[in-house]
């Protein structure tokens, strides 16, 4: 990345673009809720995919393109209201001073095998790859 400017919009984007590949964040509504057309009646269950939410062509023009410099972006990767994620500004801080520092430090830095081939390491709340090899 040549333009520092855009790691804040990058760091966003990243976690708009690939976020936990879980199977959702279980919710109890404690009130009837009117979704396409349909109630969902208070006390129901729900799962929200917010994978699925930050893929929204509603809210996001080409939503499966990968955009640096996207803004704004508004994307749930730490959720939304009362289940906002509380560490959500450690997270991004650090995800942008580790960009940052990567990027000064390590100005070769690169990918050993296509991106294609990684491997990804799932889990309920986190996933991540198996290994990221690389080459400076």
């Amino acid at each position: 990345m040549d333009d520092r400017s855009l790691i804040r919009t990058a760091v966003e984007e990243l976690l708009r673009f690939d976020v936990n590949r879980g199977p959702g964040m279980p919710r109890y509504l404690t009130e009837d809720v009117e979704l396409g057309g349909e109630v969902i009646p208070k006390g129901s269950r729900t799962l929200s995919v917010i994978d699925a939410a930050n893929r929204d062509e509603r809210m996001f023009p080409d939503p499966d393109e990968l955009d640096l410099s996207r803004s704004p972006n508004r994307h749930l990767s730490f959720g939304a209201g009362s289940h906002y994620c509380l560490g959500q500004a450690l997270a991004r801080t650090e995800l942008q001073v580790t960009l940052e520092i990567l990027l000064e430090r390590l100005p070769g830095l690169a990918l050993a095998i296509p991106s294609a081939e990684l491997v990804r390491r799932e889990g309920l709340l986190t996933d991540g790859f198996e290994q990221v090899p690389v080459v400076w």
